[in-house]
């Protein structure tokens, strides 16, 4: 069940929009009638704050995981581009199966959607205002079996935060209780030779944090980088800067004893023929509806070399 360890901001609990549904920009009364008069009520399909994510998965077993990274780092587009490939019909083996929160996958996929009228697909970002919230899909498999998943799309405001003040993370406490926590690098910023260090510096701040406060799921961290077609557009530099940024992470996931997924995405692409558009998204989305025993490092056994380290008396 998706809780929250620490006090969310002011408002956050009151019943705004529904039970456990966020605010939507222009709601208005759109309750329909029946010929009878009758009110038929209906849900908002907004995000889910916290107390709706937990009505959803009090409700059966669901998956949750949650996106980690800076503003403007992909999470969002991740999100819309797995919500774009179900509009058009089966997504690899699974198919759309339903949703509480159709309103807001479309509000977060419109600008990316022909209908937008915009030449230039786009995902509008997610505001810190905009508080905790969840989208909630339900994933009908080959199998017959319907997967509920929740996925924790919050503004990359909370991350940047953390970075600066480890006791920001106690805002999101509960990311101790997801399934995965896909760890977003943008991959663009890998581009920009002036500022991808200090971009670097950051999120390894960011999953130090993670590691050092034990936020960390029982399959490992899943390591994203997002935006792969402008890092191989971008050529050799970039992608040896994105695979050695990969590696370090790797590191020191595993001086934790934590293991580490590695996924290079592309939910647009400015380069089709270089790069698909949705590349890895399809690979990423199918690791969120895994669950298995805790996954982790062992560290190395001890070394002994001394004769007393040797005896063994049985």
């Amino acid at each position: 069940m998706v809780e929250s360890d620490a006090t969310e901001p002011a408002g956050d609990n009151a019943p705004i929009g529904g039970a456990g549904q966020a605010p939507q920009s222009g709601d208005q009364d759109v309750t329909p009638t029946t010929a009878e008069g009758y009110l038929v009520p209906l849900a908002p399909a907004g995000p889910l704050l916290l107390d709706g994510a937990n009505e959803v998965a009090s409700d059966k077993p669901t998956f949750l995981t949650v996106l980690v990274g800076d503003a403007e780092s992909g999470k969002t587009t991740l999100i819309a581009c797995v919500y774009i490939n179900l509009l058009n019909g089966p997504f690899g083996a699974i198919r759309f199966g339903g949703s509480r929160t159709l309103f807001a996958f479309e509000d977060r996929a419109f600008l990316a959607l022909a209908r937008s009228g915009l030449h230039e697909a786009t995902t509008r970002r997610t505001l810190y205002t905009e508080r905790q919230t969840f989208l909630h899909l339900v994933l009908a498999r080959d199998d017959g079996e319907h997967a509920p998943l929740l996925v924790g799309d919050m503004s990359g405001e909370y991350f940047d935060r953390a970075v600066d003040n480890a006791a920001e993370l106690t805002k999101i406490g509960f990311m101790k209780r997801a399934d995965h926590l896909a760890v977003i690098i943008d991959g663009a910023k890998a581009t920009d030779a002036t500022t991808r260090q200090v971009a670097r510096s950051r999120m390894r701040q960011l999953v130090r944090r993670l590691l050092e406060n034990n936020i960390v799921p029982p399959r490992g961290l899943q390591i994203v980088v997002s935006k792969w077609d402008k890092v191989v557009s971008a050529g050799d530099s970039a992608i040896a800067f994105v695979d050695a940024q990969v590696a370090e992470f790797e590191v020191l996931a595993t001086r934790f004893n934590v293991s580490a997924e590695i996924f290079r995405t592309a939910a647009r692409s400015e380069t089709p023929d270089g790069v698909p558009a949705g590349f890895g998204v399809y690979e990423l989305l199918m690791s969120w509806l895994a669950r298995a025993e805790p996954n982790v490092v062992e560290p190395p056994a001890p070394e002994l070399s001394k004769p007393f380290d040797r005896f063994n008396p049985t």
